[in-house]
């Protein structure tokens, strides 16, 4: 059931409430009609033909009663005129009812065709004419039919237990028929209690094929709304309970992930679980074709297992050579969802968002528990395929992170939400972004080092993604490179907008340092001669001129591109020529050696940002090379 839920019935007294908890005894079904009758027979404008919709609920209802009270022995006549006051006659005697009760005379002219409170006759039309009025009359009648249910339904459950005989019986089969599959549905109270106790216990495989044919697993129970509890709960499905243990019989796998395929669809999420629990017990080549399935159910409000259990269905998949079905799973389970919370502000006439926060479903811990424990299964089995879904659902989550619906980047701010790759990985994972790079990170890495001829296509994934982030990851995965991949190191390293954008340069300069001495001489002399090229003076000048209200004098100017070179240089001095060396000791003479550059250093910085700084700077401070924006 998918659909809207009908509101909560309000019952008018506690006769009401009886009859309805009995009749979830009974079965689901029942309960439903008379809740149903109950809302037509209070609306304050009933609908015209209140009074036949009632009546066949109340028809369909005793029917019900009499199918499952029914002693299990009872042979009906062969006549079929007086077969239903028969029936009920078996019913009193069973149940202790005299035959002289009013009870007991007024439920035999229920079902009577020759009596004028025939159900039958109130439920249909009389021929063209109008519908039955809603009068004192037939709400009175309605009443004398409680009164019989208040009546029988209170000695059934009295003797509720003697249904467990039957069952005990057809769980006793050792060759169960469809007649018995018929007497499960219709001879026996279809409560949750005797479903539970049926299918908790039946062992025999003959009864799977019959009871699929019977329609017993295309009825999964829909939510139940609590209104004075505020909540909704979710009741368990014995039947799908009773799939879950068949799935361990290697005789009934395949059958068993047919039937639970074909399972109507259902926001019910115990019996999302059940499918995942068939498809952690089956062979992987059975539990893919579930996955459809889970892939929906995960896309659900509410979850209770099913979740927690995708990792583990992840990494079976995926060592079972169901790799594109593990793959699949997981694009489905890294779904990024935009911030509910976001908000609109206006700073100087502009209206902005705020920084939105994206989100996962669930507990980002379990997305966490994902990433480390199942993730690398998935990138052993399907290689770049597992990279490009984890790929995928970083750019989302930078994506929809941004305070501007335009803004497509490359700018990504993950210098500070992810300012190194290199060091602990556990630093700033609070961040879903930091998370999700970090994951794709270890997948990058480890795919090169299983297999390091697939290096230029890791690499080609990683730069053909929009956001800064994942070039900057692109520069490190070489730095863990074998020596084949040189040349793609050289096409870097060689790339001057590369050296020049201060978004890369921690790994830009992490890479130089590692494959330095390796490089050729002609690219050693072309890095070399940028770093002697200074910086971007321009920019100096005017950044402090705009933060100090004056600019830089001349000397400022020289020391912070000696500075600058300073520390560049520090990062590749163990592989510097004689000439750049000497340069090199000239510098660190004049200011000291710096213990590390600062972009080579992975510090975790509290800023301040704002329209002026909070408080004035020494000019010497700003001498010396920024390591960031």
């Amino acid at each position: 059931m998918t659909g809207d839920h009908p509101r909560p019935v309000r019952f008018r007294e506690p006769r009401q409430e009886r009859i309805h908890r009995r009749l979830l005894l009974i079965g689901p079904g029942p309960a439903a009609f008379y809740r149903d009758a109950c809302r037509l027979l209070g609306e304050k404008s009933p609908v015209e033909s209140t009074t036949h919709l009632v009546a066949h609920l109340l028809r369909d209802i005793e029917s019900a009663i009499r199918d499952v009270l029914i002693p299990h022995d009872y042979t009906p006549p062969s006549e079929k005129q007086g077969r239903f006051k028969a029936g009920i006659d078996a019913i009193l005697q069973t149940y202790g009812i005299a035959e002289n009760d009013a009870v007991a005379i007024a439920w035999r002219g229920l079902p009577d065709r020759d009596d004028e409170r025939w159900l039958g006759r109130l439920a249909h039309r009389s021929a063209l004419a109008g519908p039955r009025q809603l009068d004192q009359d037939f709400r009175k009648f309605c009443g004398e039919v409680e009164g019989i249910l208040d009546v029988v339904l209170e000695r059934f459950e009295e003797q509720f237990t003697a249904s467990f005989r039957v069952l005990e019986a057809l769980i006793a089969k050792t060759t169960p028929t469809r007649e018995d599959a018929k007497v499960l549905r219709g001879k026996v109270p279809n409560n949750l209690v005797s479903l539970d106790y049926f299918f908790g216990k039946v062992e025999v495989g003959g009864w799977l094929e019959i009871l699929a044919s019977e329609g017993f697993f295309q009825r999964p129970p829909a939510p139940v709304r609590e209104e004075e509890k505020g909540g909704i709960r979710f009741p368990p499905w014995p039947e799908s309970r009773y799939l879950v243990r068949m799935a361990a019989k290697p005789e009934l796998q395949s059958r068993v992930v047919e039937i639970a395929v074909a399972i109507p669809e259902t926001v019910n999420i115990n019996v999302h679980d059940d499918l995942m629990g068939i498809a952690l017990v089956v062979p992987a080549g059975l539990g893919a074709k579930l996955v459809p399935r889970l892939k929906a159910a995960m896309r659900l409000p509410y979850q209770l297992r099913l979740i927690h259990r995708v990792g583990a269905l992840v990494s079976r998949l995926s060592q079972g050579g169901e790799e594109s079905a593990a793959a699949e799973l997981t694009e489905a389970f890294l779904t990024i969802l935009p911030d509910p919370d976001g908000r609109e502000v206006t700073v100087g006439g502009e209206t902005v968002r705020t920084p939105p926060h994206p989100r996962t479903p669930f507990d980002e811990w379990v997305l966490g528990e994902f990433l480390k424990n199942n993730l690398p299964d998935l990138v052993n089995a399907a290689g770049v395929a597992a990279l490009r879904v984890v790929c995928k659902a970083l750019d989302d989550a930078v994506r929809l992170s941004r305070s501007r619906p335009d803004d497509e980047g490359p700018d990504d701010y993950s210098t500070i939400w992810h300012p190194a790759f290199d060091q602990d990985r556990g630093v700033g994972h609070h961040d879903l972004k930091s998370t999700l790079a970090a994951a794709v990170c270890d997948a990058a890495e480890a795919l090169i080092q299983r297999e390091p001829a697939s290096v230029s296509e890791v690499i080609g994934i990683l730069e053909t993604q929009q956001w800064k982030v994942f070039h900057r990851m692109a520069l490190h995965v070489l730095t863990t490179a074998s020596d084949s991949a040189l040349p793609l190191i050289e096409a870097r390293l060689g790339e001057r907008e590369k050296f020049e954008d201060r978004r890369l340069r921690r790994e830009y300069m992490l890479l130089a340092q590692a494959a330095f001495p390796k490089l050729s001489p002609g690219l050693q002399e072309t890095m070399l001669g940028w770093i002697e090229e200074g910086p971007d003076l321009d920019g100096y000048k005017r950044m402090r001129t705009q933060m100090e209200g004056k600019a830089p004098s001349p000397e400022e100017v020289a020391e912070y591109a000696d500075r600058w070179r300073l520390e560049y240089w520090r990062a590749l001095r163990d592989a510097l020529p004689v000439r750049r060396r000497a340069r090199y000791q000239e510098l660190v003479t004049k200011y000291g050696e710096p213990e590390a550059p600062d972009f080579l250093a992975f510090r975790l910085q509290a800023g301040w940002h704002g329209p002026r700084s909070p408080k004035r700077r020494s000019s010497r401070r700003w001498s010396r090379p920024m390591s960031e924006d």
